[in-house]
């Protein structure tokens, strides 16, 4: 028996595919990347690090925003990075958060690989 060979109609358009964008994993709550080294700090260890995260932005100056940012975290302060269920608002805190859950970005420096050292131990002696 013959294979049948299917062709398209002549007046058919093609068939476009649609990409489905996913929501990403993690949120970071910055200020802004111009004028806070703070923020742009956390917004580029996750960028780093390879997260796929949003960034959401948020002006400082509105007591309204202040409000939001106390329940985000208790030191009203940004970047605060949301992932899983974990709150992380400090900056350094974000970079051991991501360098234990991405080990493989190279965040720290291999001494202070968990292998090594724990991580939290060396980001904190380094800080001081």
């Amino acid at each position: 028996m013959p294979a049948i060979r299917r062709t398209p109609a002549k007046n058919s358009a093609p068939r476009k595919t649609v990409a489905v964008k996913q929501a990403p994993e993690a949120a970071l709550t910055l200020s802004s990347r111009n004028y806070s080294s703070w923020s742009l700090r956390g917004w580029l260890l996750a960028r780093f690090s390879g997260l796929d995260f949003e960034a959401v932005m948020v002006s400082p100056d509105d007591a309204d925003v202040r409000k939001e940012l106390l329940l985000l975290a208790p030191s009203i302060r940004v970047p605060c990075l949301t992932h899983d269920g974990a709150k992380v608002w400090n900056t350094l805190g974000i970079a051991q958060y991501l360098n234990e859950i991405r080990p493989d970005a190279g965040l720290l420096p291999a001494c202070c690989r968990p292998t090594a050292i724990p991580a939290r131990t060396a980001a904190r002696s380094a800080a001081r």
